[in-house]
């Protein structure tokens, strides 16, 4: 749908494989607005964090002096 137009439906048979060598390029393209973001805003609440992302898993690690 596009303002007041909609399309007629279809089938999509596209994608990337698993292992393709693209999967981390294009990971990377979408998921780093979105962590630069949340990191940004983190830090601005003076909540350490860093996070470290993988193709297929994701970390957030924070650090403190304390345990609590």
């Amino acid at each position: 749908m596009w303002n007041n137009f909609i399309s007629s439906s279809f089938d999509i048979n596209v994608g990337i494989g698993q292992g393709s060598a693209l999967l981390p390029i294009l990971s990377a393209l979408y998921f780093f607005p979105i962590f630069y973001s949340l990191e940004k805003c983190l830090k601005i609440l003076k909540i350490p964090i860093s996070i470290i992302s993988f193709v297929d898993d994701g970390l957030f690690v924070s650090q403190s002096k304390s345990f609590l």
